[in-house]
């Protein structure tokens, strides 16, 4: 007999009939299944509801379940909730993430959170649709019992400085046992900061990894958030602050609490900021301080460049904790990576894991690595040098590290190379793109060789074809989008620059054509006097203000980023809005075209 342990079914286009005939299995009495993923199916409340019988059934052995945008709403939080406080049925984790549960579905499951039977331990609740009102809820659920839930995710939902009020009452309670809680792209800004601030010096907080990427915390966020992380009694050792408006006056806060004796921050990210090299010389004091614990630093995309490399390659040739270290997208190049050599070869440098991804690196920086591994005082693992151009010799004097006994370094990464990575900023990712005459609408006109689109008042005659946008003044690129992608276009008048799943619906006026207003779709609206953003219906107007008529958009399709920037004449990148998410299908970039206005690909 064989017996299944893990079931994984995730976008197989399943439906309401496989969960009953999935809840007959469950109801087995020889089922062994303990961990069940359904996400990305359209199964709906009923489904949810069919499948309710065997997760309640004596039998079922399940403990961790994911039904992540599978098509539920507030019905499937009742059936949810109840299941919870069922007696047969030890859960552990369950992800609901991405379905339009709303606050009136969180308080169904608040209901099975409070039940002394609930012994859930991580609950996914990202982008589902809550706000103020949902927190509510959920401290409730958090001050009636001593709760078993150690990991919460919030994400991507609107819950503003209010809510984090709320949900701070009950992470102080010592009944609440929360150990990772995030919070990303969730509308906060630095008064949320002060409040944490007061639950990380609360001697109950059990907290220990807090996620805060991509909200408008800025310097004061962080400043105020620096007082709860000097407590004797912040037990915090992960803290991600990517995307939230930094500069090198957090690194100055930061760097003080890391000469904390009584901070035990492990890892720390500070990704995609404006750091600037001054940002990383304010945090060498810290780093070298002896009762400094942090073991991982990431601080990829922060405009670092070659000045503070030599302190750095210092820094590493002593007795400190770090083991990791993330530089990836700043433009160090071969003389920035020799510095840092000097670092590495020490005895003393206890780093492991190397990522240089996206550095501008070359055959010279490639020796420059290979020498220090030669060394047998390397600690040295993991190198990652994807998106570099290492050509031939680099890459083949560096796998003859991995071949020498003597070296340490067990893992190198070198795919995406060539010579277009050596180009400086995000123009090492640029892709040239072209228009998808088969998906342009009828209002549309392409020229320059499909690269420019513009709304006209004469409809265009163009052959029926299925993928093309029948109602909507729309226009998808050909090609698709894969590993990091960097393009420009120049516009006028009004329009809407998108990234979007090929999979949007073509045909018919609805939302589930227009780019931003699904969730296939997110989209950056220009216009002469203003930016917005949007996404699923949530739009998000920005303070910034044009200030030039070209864009610049970078997607990483494996981390989930989409970026837009304004590019002014002189070619500098002034960033407008990140998009933080988990993209499950094929990309490409799309325009929205209103009257009279247009687009150039650049």
């Amino acid at each position: 007999m064989h017996l299944f342990c893990l079931c994984r079914l995730a976008m197989c286009k399943l439906s309401q009939q496989s969960c009953n005939i999935l809840q007959s299995v469950l109801q087995t009495e020889t089922s062994s299944l303990r961990e069940l993923d359904l996400s990305n199916n359209d199964l709906q409340d009923a489904g949810v509801e069919l499948l309710s019988a065997g997760l309640k059934s004596s039998h079922c052995k399940v403990e961790k379940l994911r039904l992540a945008l599978c098509n539920l709403g507030k019905y499937t939080c009742n059936t949810l909730g109840l299941t919870l406080q069922a007696e047969t049925w030890s859960l552990k984790e369950l992800d609901l993430s991405k379905n339009n549960l709303q606050d009136s579905g969180m308080e169904d499951l608040s209901q099975g959170l409070k039940s002394p039977l609930c012994e859930l331990e991580i609950f996914r609740l990202d982008m589902c649709g809550f706000t103020l009102e949902s927190c509510k809820s959920l401290i409730s659920a958090l001050q009636t019992k001593i709760t078993t839930l150690t990991e919460l995710n919030l994400s991507s939902n609107e819950l503003q400085d209010s809510a984090m009020e709320l949900l701070s009452a009950g992470l102080k309670t010592g009944k609440c046992k929360l150990e990772i809680l995030r919070l990303v792209v969730c509308k906060l800004s630095a008064q949320s900061c002060d409040t944490l601030n007061s639950v990380l010096q609360t001697e109950t907080s059990c907290l220990k990894e807090l996620d805060l990427c991509n909200n408008d915390l800025q310097d004061a966020g962080v400043e105020k958030l620096s007082v709860g992380l000097k407590s004797s009694h912040c037990k915090l050792e992960i803290l991600k602050l990517v995307v939230c408006k930094l500069s090198a006056q957090s690194c100055d806060t930061l760097n003080s609490v890391l000469q904390t004796e009584s901070s035990c921050l492990k890892e720390l990210d500070l990704s995609n900021n404006d750091l600037y090299d001054s940002g990383l010389a304010n945090l060498f004091a810290g780093l070298k301080s002896s009762i400094c614990k942090l073991q991982i630093l990431r601080l990829a995309l922060c405009n670092l460049g070659v000045n503070k490399c030599e302190r750095l390659g210092s820094l590493l040739k002593l007795e400190i904790s770090l083991k990791a270290l993330d530089l990836s997208n700043n433009d160090l190049q071969d003389s920035g990576v020799e510095l840092l050599c000097a670092g590495l070869k020490t005895g003393d440098c206890k780093l492991e894991n190397l990522i240089l991804s996206g550095c501008m690196i070359k055959e010279e920086g490639c020796s420059s690595l290979a020498s220090a591994l030669s060394s047998n005082l390397s600690h040295l693992k993991e190198l990652d040098l994807t998106y570099n151009h290492p050509g031939e010799s680099g890459v083949k004097v560096l796998s003859a590290r991995l071949e020498d006994p003597r070296c340490t370094l067990r893992t190198l990464r070198v795919k995406h190379g060539g010579e277009n990575r050596i180009k400086p900023g995000l123009k090492k990712y640029s892709c040239d793109f072209t228009l998808d005459p088969n998906t342009v609408n009828s209002r549309l006109s392409l020229s320059d060789g499909n690269r420019k689109v513009k709304n006209v008042i004469v409809p265009h005659f163009y052959p029926d074809h299925p993928e093309r946008f029948d109602y909507c003044c729309q226009v998808l690129c050909r090609e698709s989008l894969t590993g990091r992608c960097y393009w420009e276009a120049q516009w006028s008048g009004g329009v809407y620059i998108a990234v979007t799943y090929k999979s949007i619906r073509r045909k018919g006026g609805s939302g589930d054509c227009v780019f931003g207003l699904n969730e296939k779709s997110w989209s950056l609206s220009c216009s002469n006097n203003s930016y917005s953003v949007r996404h699923n219906k949530n739009e998000t107007k920005l303070s910034a203000r044009p200030s030039s008529k070209r864009v610049g958009v970078y997607v990483d399709c494996p981390a989930g980023s989409l970026s837009f920037y304004s590019v002014s004449d002189d070619q500098t990148l002034t960033h407008l809005h990140t998009f933080s998410t988990t993209f499950t299908e094929p990309l490409c970039a799309g325009f929205y075209i209103y009257y009279d206005s247009s687009v150039c690909l650049k």
